[in-house]
């Protein structure tokens, strides 16, 4: 009994470090996840994806949208449309902003 008792606990041991080495998989790609997103984020021209119009194209070619919302967004050249624009400038704005009080102190 005692044998068996052994082996038992060398299986549970052996699954719980496989399940701790997939869970700390799934931490470290979720890190990398975050990451990209925040360069994206922080990235000064990439007001598409800021403002929400990459999502709104991916929804309507995904769903074959005919009267297609993003034609705000960009005209037939990709060049900004009307709420493009409006979102270029905030974000120009939000640098003005940041310049002047930024959000994070540099002084340590």
């Amino acid at each position: 009994a005692s044998a068996e008792s052994t082996r038992r606990s060398g299986r549970l041991a052996n699954t719980s470090k496989d399940e701790v080495s997939r869970i700390q998989d799934e931490i470290d790609q979720a890190k990398l996840d975050f990451d990209a997103q925040l360069l994206a984020l922080e990235s000064d021209d990439d007001f598409s994806f800021l403002s929400g119009s990459r999502l709104v194209s991916e929804f309507e070619i995904l769903h074959r949208i005919v009267d297609s919302c993003s034609l705000l967004y960009h005209d037939a050249e990709t060049k900004p449309g009307t709420i493009g624009k409006i979102a270029q400038e905030m974000l120009q704005i939000e640098e003005i902003c940041n310049g002047l009080a930024p959000w994070e102190s540099k002084a340590q």
